[in-house]
């Protein structure tokens, strides 16, 4: 076998092996594609964070908009922990899901806490037109609360105590979130 005839079976060894691997990646997009459609929505990360059934980290907040807020005091139904950055493009389409939320339901207490220097923090909250308390947090005080992760949110108990945990994206994951905390809430 000569030099080009041993070249030429090299690259057709080439191709064949690329189009397997094309082909399985496409089975695989396919696959979660069909697991997505029939499963519906889910939770990501839940594993992260502070562990379900532990108390919130921090139990008082300092808001921009709405004074000192502390879970010790507020009579709720349970309370929802919504951590982003005003540098997270994924988090701001988040920000009128949760506006609307607020202000249909008054019984579970909404506060949002954004990375972010408070001055446009203050700027974001008239941008989003927001009415639930902000507050400006620190990446140290993302430590506290064991996430790095965008939007992040936690479901808490009326007691503080984390229910349910996940990335939220959209208002299904949102849906989602809500329905798995009220149901640990009730078991």
């Amino acid at each position: 076998m000569n030099l080009f005839n041993l070249s030429y079976l090299v690259l057709w060894v080439i191709v064949a092996l690329q189009s397997y691997f094309i082909i399985q990646l496409g089975r695989n997009k396919l696959y979660m594609q069909n697991r997505e459609a029939d499963h519906g929505p889910t939770l990501l990360k839940e594993e992260h964070g502070i562990p379900k059934g532990q108390v919130f980290s921090k139990q008082q907040f300092q808001s921009v908009n709405k004074g000192i807020i502390d879970l010790t005091k507020i009579r709720a139904n349970g309370f929802l922990i919504a951590l982003t950055s005003l540098g997270c493009d994924q988090c701001k389409p988040l920000y009128p899901i949760l506006e609307n939320y607020h202000r249909q339901n008054a019984d579970i207490q909404l506060i949002l806490m954004t990375v972010g220097l408070e001055e446009e923090v203050i700027s974001n909250i008239h941008k989003f037109q927001l009415t639930m308390p902000v507050v400006p947090i620190t990446t140290a005080d993302m430590k506290a609360m064991q996430t790095g992760y965008f939007p992040f949110m936690y479901y808490l108990s009326p007691r503080a105590e984390v229910l349910t945990k996940s990335l939220v994206f959209d208002e299904e994951q949102f849906a989602l979130l809500l329905e798995r905390g009220m149901m640990a809430k009730t078991a």
